[in-house]
């Protein structure tokens, strides 16, 4: 029974290692699993959550956007967050809305911005005169071919 109790406790522990929620970055001090630049503005972080578990942190969407295309991580990502522009909190990369304007002036120049709700990056389109992008285009707009 106590070899029982033992392997259920191993096994939550590596459950808990495996999480695939993303951790909390540490603004100016973290650095940007791609491009190894210091972490500097919450908005426009992101994060990539391997099947292991492992978090890898970036600076801005579109260094997340280079390492979902490493080879080295095929079948390897488990998640992809983007911090909400607004409010920060970590949204799904794939079920975000993307505004990509100039007056975002994001940390690597792409100067697009993550939102929860559609209705946010309307509005923020609209204020801005950016457009609004999904996951697929704004990965095609980061590698220059829409």
């Amino acid at each position: 029974m106590k070899k029982w109790h033992s392997l259920s406790l191993l096994f939550i522990a590596l459950l808990a290692g495996c999480s695939k929620d993303p951790e909390e970055i540490r603004l100016n001090f973290d650095d940007c699993y791609s491009c190894r630049m210091t972490i500097s503005e919450e908005k426009f972080a992101a994060q990539l959550i391997t099947t292991g578990g492992k978090s890898l942190k970036f600076d801005a969407v579109e260094c997340l956007i280079d390492a979902s295309r490493e080879t080295a991580l095929e079948g390897k990502i488990a998640a992809l967050y983007v911090r909400d522009y607004n409010s920060s909190e970590w949204i799904d990369a794939f079920k975000a809305f993307y505004v990509k304007d100039s007056s975002f002036n994001s940390p690597m120049g792409l100067d697009a911005a993550a939102f929860k709700l559609k209705a946010a990056a309307e509005s923020e389109a609209a204020a801005r005169g950016g457009r609004i992008l999904n996951w697929q285009n704004l990965r095609l707009v980061q590698a220059g071919e829409l």
